[in-house]
């Protein structure tokens, strides 16, 4: 199937052609393993409250 003869919108030779970039700067390790460690910590505060409610029926 030749993309350039579809009637979609989304597959039109101009949408191919641009340039994307991201203009967002790269996340670092150091960067990762905190949000890794914030969300961990987020998930396991809401079982320990969970769990906690649970025992105290």
């Amino acid at each position: 199937m030749n993309i350039s003869k579809s009637s979609n919108p989304v597959l039109k030779d101009r949408v191919f052609a641009k340039d994307y970039t991201s203009n967002s700067d790269v996340m670092t390790v150091n960067g990762t393993i905190n949000k890794t460690a914030l969300m961990l910590l987020l998930v396991i505060a809401a079982a320990v409250f969970t769990w906690n409610k649970f025992l105290m029926q």
